[in-house]
């Protein structure tokens, strides 16, 4: 089993930008933003307000009645993505399935309501036990019951490369034999501790992002929710669904240089990148496009664009790089399966979603993609996630028709 290819059958996003993944991707693909001013709540005196907020969430459609004081808004975009990756995939009852989930806060905004007013000076126990349903794997727990026939599952904190971390669990699980199908992605809502974190450390833009420009002052914290369902290649061939790509290649490391900023050098960031590639037996010369972390601050742009070049070496000048980060902010958690997905639609739709705001690149030489997304047949993708404290994933995936 530890031969076959893994194939995506199966995407489900939910981000500022739609509650499906069709509707996120044409939205990427046009150049339209989904950032605003919040609306969840006020966070005062903040350098940005300007976020990737999911507006319209009803967390009565996601939920049953008895549920829904349980239910987050990062549960609720969890579940409503994992139903469509599943229905896409056409997953069946019967199966053996490996659930993997990503995030960083979870239900924070819900347990923050009640830990900034006045009621809990006199808390009841029923609203305390209640407060109780929101730790981080709670989210984990509404996809595997709205899915059902989970038989191991996995919640993972590793800061902004979680999400796709996630995915690299459900391959180990397949390529193990111990299931048949993987639910894999990452969830993140929106929350005050995050906004005024990233505010207390000045790495937000007042203005919308823009990642790799020489004029970047900072990112936009956003929200969202991304799963794939994954499958061994004999699976999906013996069900007759579609193949939407192959995931084919992975490197996960840290390099634990800082807890917020990145090795200037670069070093396991290239490191990452050469061993995606050559864990899918792709190189330089083959690489059609790289969905980049590109986060908009000043340290992670640098870094980031310097490793792609050194990486790609004479390649750089015809490989497409762009970030979705500057149109559906920074999703945390959720960001690396989100940029997987997108990375995925980008490779079977055959369009690069492009980098809005990029107007002046501080590096030349990467073949970027401004302000609308241009159509290229393109055979192999790499995903990028470069998170706090060094927690770096890199995905490699290639087009549904490219050979293993």
């Amino acid at each position: 089993m530890s031969g076959q290819r893994v194939a995506v059958t199966g995407v489900g996003i939910v981000s500022s930008l739609g509650f499906n993944a069709p509707d996120t991707f044409r939205a990427l693909s046009a150049g339209e933003r989904g950032l605003s001013p919040i609306s969840l709540f006020d966070p005062g005196d903040v350098r940005s307000k300007l976020v990737g907020e999911v507006r319209g969430l009803d967390l009565a459609e996601v939920a049953r009645p008895a549920e829904i004081l349980e239910f987050s808004r990062t549960d609720a975009m969890a579940v409503l993505a994992a139903r469509e990756a599943t229905l896409q995939a056409k997953l069946p009852a019967e199966k053996r399935l490996g659930v993997a989930l990503g995030g960083t806060t979870g239900g924070m905004f819900e347990t923050e309501a009640v830990l900034s007013s006045s009621e809990l000076l006199s808390i009841s126990q029923a609203r305390a036990e209640q407060l109780l349903t929101y730790p981080l794997s709670a989210s984990l727990r509404r996809v595997v019951k709205s899915v059902g026939g989970a038989r191991v599952a996995r919640s993972i904190c590793s800061a902004c490369s979680g999400g796709a971390i996630a995915l690299v669990q459900a391959v180990a699980w397949l390529r193990s034999g111990e299931v048949d199908f993987a639910l894999a992605g990452g969830a993140d809502g929106l929350c005050r501790l995050t906004l005024l974190g990233f505010n207390s450390l000045g790495a937000t833009d007042p203005a919308p992002c823009r990642p790799f420009d020489r004029a970047r002052a900072g990112l936009n914290l956003g929200e969202g929710a991304a799963l794939l369902l994954l499958e061994r290649e004999e699976s999906a061939v013996r069900r007759g669904v579609e193949v939407l790509a192959w995931l084919d290649g992975f490197a996960v490391g840290a390099e634990a240089h800082h807890i917020t900023h990145p090795d200037p050098a670069g070093t396991r960031a290239r490191a990452l990148l050469r061993e995606a590639m050559q864990r899918a037996g792709m190189s330089a010369a083959t690489l059609s496009y790289v969905n980049a972390h590109g986060t908009g601050t000043a340290q992670n742009d640098a870094m980031e664009a310097q490793a792609l070049l050194d990486v790609l070496g004479e390649a750089s000048a015809r490989t497409f790089v762009s970030s979705s980060k500057a149109q559906l902010g920074h999703t945390l958690g959720a960001a690396g399966a989100i940029e997987a997905a997108v990375t995925v639609l980008a490779l079977c739709r055959g369009v690069v979603p492009p980098t809005v705001g990029l107007s002046d690149p501080e590096l030349s030489g990467l073949r970027h993609v401004p302000e609308r997304g241009v159509n290229a047949a393109l055979t192999s993708a790499l995903s990028s996630s470069f998170g706090f404290g060094g927690m770096s994933c890199v995905l490699a995936f290639a087009h549904a028709g490219v050979p293993a």
